[in-house]
């Protein structure tokens, strides 16, 4: 049985979003930097490869080195969020993102040149990521705590609907090198306005609140009776690790059919603007998981709603291997990637706020993004090299099928949320 405080209904909700929207609108906009690497990434694999020769799995391979970064530097973000505020470290991050994803241009013809960059994008990547946006989202919102989170990472869908399209008008007009300053200008132009103006402690009349977080020795109920766990005993809960694995069987699915989406698409005859159009489409279709997905994460039991976007990621797979080049099954299977992206990042985020409480959110957040980033990075390094060892992406589709239902399994027995705690110092486990 829900509570009327689970269920987004309660008067509480409206009060939220009279003092946060700007956070949200701050928040959808930021989140646009860090949809760049994956919706841009495809379109490079072809002109890059002729260019120097590199195989699709090297190119790709970027992808892991954000994830690497966001596993290694989540703590570290948290800790400077807890310090300084989440606005003050996204300025930072905007800034380092900005000017490395241009700097990505000068890299080649040694291999080794581009991954050099990547670091440089992976590290600014962290400090700019939804670690950022959403700490502040948790803090404010519990009422309707999905929604918001929907809208503020909607910014993922506008980013997929806007980068893939961008980034091939201005390879057209200035060549991949360029296309790349392009990316790095835009995402100052966007990312510092949104961050300036926007994200705001709606509380306060300055920034997000500056100094250190309050110490803890114990599981703690939070301000709103959630039950709060420190770092250390969610790493020893199974519940953790089971999302984990459910994170990451879901990150190396969608990796393929995001990263290799468009080469899939035109290795089966589709022009490769025809094919950039389909692949737009789940821009549109990621803010529409996002709205929907926080809609529902507010009424109905999370866990199940993830269950079932994951296992229709599996019936994309499906389709895509039977389909061939027909257009209207990439559309269909381009609606339903979106769909999932759209819910699977949010969804970490209000899981762990839901089973864990806000205590080391910034930490375990982190650790989970990292670890659905090093499952996107793997994703994109394998689908490249099932394609380069077989000359075809449908063996990895098979694969990942399997893989996709049992993470729509893992995630959908979670177990029910930890009780709320009757008073200061009770005990709970995750």
């Amino acid at each position: 049985m829900r509570t009327a405080q689970e269920t987004g209904d309660a008067p509480g909700a409206r009060a939220e979003w009279r003092t946060g929207w700007a956070l949200t609108v701050g928040s959808a906009l930021g989140i646009i930097l860090v949809s760049i690497p994956p919706n841009a990434i495809g379109l490079f694999v072809e002109p890059l490869s002729d260019a120097y020769g590199w195989s699709r799995a090297s190119i790709s391979s970027v992808l892991l080195i954000n994830a690497i970064a966001v596993m290694l530097l989540s703590p570290l973000a948290g800790k400077l969020i807890g310090r300084y505020g989440p606005r003050r470290v996204g300025l930072a991050g905007i800034v380092l993102f900005s000017t490395a994803m241009a700097a990505v241009g000068l890299s080649g013809p040694a291999l080794w040149t581009w991954y050099l960059a990547w670091v440089f994008v992976a590290i600014g990547n962290v400090f700019a990521g939804p670690i950022v946006w959403t700490s502040a989202i948790i803090r404010h919102f519990n009422v309707s705590r999905g929604m918001a989170l929907a809208v503020a990472l909607s910014g993922t869908g506008i980013g997929g609907a806007i980068i893939a399209p961008g980034t091939l008008a201005a390879m057209n007009a200035f060549g991949w090198q360029g296309a790349f300053v392009c990316l790095g200008l835009a995402s100052a132009a966007v990312g510092l306005p949104s961050i300036y103006f926007f994200f705001r402690d709606p509380k306060a009349t300055g920034p997000l609140p500056v100094g250190p977080a309050p110490v803890e020795t114990r599981p703690s109920a939070n301000e709103t009776g959630d039950v709060s766990f420190s770092f250390g005993e969610v790493l020893k809960s199974s519940v953790f690790w089971r999302l984990a694995a459910a994170t990451v069987g879901v990150a190396l699915g969608l990796s393929v059919l995001l990263v290799h989406f468009a080469p899939i698409l035109t290795d089966a005859g589709l022009t490769r603007e025809k094919a950039v159009m389909i692949v737009a489409i789940m821009g549109p279709a990621t803010i529409v998981g996002r709205l929907l997905g926080g809609f529902l994460l507010d009424r109905i039991f999370a866990p199940l709603v993830g269950a079932v976007m994951f296992a229709l990621v599996a019936v994309a797979c499906g389709i895509l291997l039977v389909s061939g080049g027909n257009v209207q099954a990439a559309i269909i299977v381009s609606i339903l990637d979106g769909l999932a992206i759209g819910l699977e990042i949010d969804l970490m985020a209000y899981l762990v706020s839901r089973y864990f409480g806000t205590r080391a959110f910034a930490a375990i957040y982190g650790l989970l993004l990292g670890l659905y980033g090093a499952g996107f990075g793997v994703g994109a390094i394998l689908g490249g090299a099932v394609f380069d060892v077989f000359g075809s992406y449908d063996p990895i589709l098979q694969i990942l099928i399997g893989v996709l239902l049992l993470s729509a399994l893992l995630v959908g027995t979670l177990g029910r949320y930890p009780q709320t705690m009757p008073g200061p110092g009770a005990q709970a486990a995750p």
